[in-house]
């Protein structure tokens, strides 16, 4: 819903080039900067992936500067390359820290790469500098404990997140409109006439004892267990590892703890079920009619 809001802001300023125009960019720039630097100081990833996805719709949308959005990136990017680069720096903490805020930046880039690639190149050249310099440092002294013995089995999500923003940065940073719609390409002249505030200056939130990162998350591929089920029939999808290690999507489904074993929401898990089952279920049903 980012896109969606952040056109309809863009639209509410451009249409009110007066004080309010300006003030209402200003004021919700600055809240969601401020949803922003909590979460990173909260170590909450989901919503500062959001506060910072949304910033870069304001910024599309001429409610904010681009610099405005792309000092932020920068500076979130740079200091995850100070924590995952420097060798002393072995704690599982900060280790932790440096993936959760390189992560966080780096989830912005397929909402906003193209758009900087033709706005502002100098600013996403400097942003691909750190991302080569962090994809670098994670190679080199990332945890064995996740290392997946088998690439068809599982994955780790940050290095997902580096490999797709390596494959947008090779494909010109293209994407699909039905996975991420641009509404403001619709409204762009409009838009242009917007007065794109400039914010204050971000300040990164230090790093806190109190705060307590997330671990390294896995995605697994959940495999049929059918032997005759045809090739072609034999789906592997990922889903979020939530403490739960399944081998059959329907041990995904724990009645004593639901919550901590539900797939993504946008996930489809399908498994292919055996001829002679399906066999079995009709000759159940027609016995039960009879």
């Amino acid at each position: 819903k980012s896109s969606v809001y952040g056109c309809i802001a863009g639209l509410l300023t451009a249409r009110n080039l007066d004080s309010f125009g300006k003030d209402y960019g200003r004021k919700l720039g600055a809240a969601v900067s401020q949803d922003l630097s909590h979460a990173l100081r909260d170590g909450q990833a989901s919503k500062a992936r959001r506060s910072l996805r949304f910033l870069a719709e304001l910024a599309k949308a001429s409610v904010i500067s681009v610099e405005s959005l792309t000092s932020r990136v920068i500076t979130i990017l740079s200091a995850a390359e100070t924590e995952l680069s420097q060798p002393s720096r072995g704690a599982n903490n900060v280790h932790a820290r440096g993936e959760f805020l390189a992560a966080v930046a780096l989830s912005v880039l397929p909402w906003c790469g193209s758009y900087l690639a033709t706005a502002r190149r100098e600013s996403l050249d400097i942003i691909m500098n750190h991302f080569a310099s962090i994809s670098a440092s994670w190679k080199r002294g990332r945890w064995r404990a996740i290392n997946t013995g088998d690439s068809s089995l599982a994955a780790e999500c940050f290095e997902e997140l580096l490999l797709v923003v390596s494959e947008l940065n090779n494909s010109n940073w293209s994407t699909k409109p039905e996975i991420l719609p641009a509404y403001c390409k619709y409204f762009q002249d409009e838009l242009n006439n917007a007065p794109a505030v400039k914010l204050e200056p971000f300040a990164l939130p230090a790093h806190s004892k109190l705060t307590r990162y997330a671990p390294p998350r896995f995605r697994l591929c959940l495999l049929s267990t059918t032997e005759k089920a045809e090739p072609k029939e034999q789906k592997d999808v990922f889903v979020k590892e939530e403490g739960v290690v399944a081998k059959d999507a329907a041990l995904l489904h724990d009645s004593t703890n639901s919550s901590a074993c539900k797939p993504d929401p946008d996930t489809q898990v399908a498994t292919a079920e055996p001829e002679e089952s399906k066999e079995a279920q009709t000759a159940e049903v027609t016995s039960s009619a009879h």
